[in-house]
């Protein structure tokens, strides 16, 4: 998913999300959620040695996907990373959740 020879590499942000972080349509068939997150987590082998991190930060997207497996809510995440925005942690539990729903509607028509 990230090339790490590239620098940076950059997820771009759903154009079908608002600003608010709520979906605006349904994702289209073929739809891939990880290619249109401008602004929300990128690589780039100079910071953490290429480590997915929030856009502006150094904060790995990892530290995010642990706080939520480990039972802590969203907001327990921004007390301890206070630079991630509220809107790049919507977009990607959104790129999730529309990654989900691509990978059933496209189990579902075959």
């Amino acid at each position: 998913m990230f090339d790490q020879r590239r620098n940076p590499a950059v997820l771009h942000f759903p154009q079908n999300i608002g600003h608010d972080g709520y979906l605006l349509e349904e994702p289209k068939i073929g739809y891939d959620p990880t290619m249109k997150m401008q602004g929300i987590v990128h690589s780039d082998r100079e910071i953490l040695g290429g480590t997915p991190v929030f856009v502006g930060t150094r904060v790995p997207l990892q530290n995010l996907i642990d706080s939520l497996e480990g039972g802590e809510s969203i907001e327990d995440f921004f007390d301890g990373f206070p630079s991630v925005k509220r809107e790049q942690v919507l977009a990607v539990i959104e790129a999730g959740k529309l990654a989900v729903l691509e990978r059933i509607a496209h189990a579902d028509s075959h």
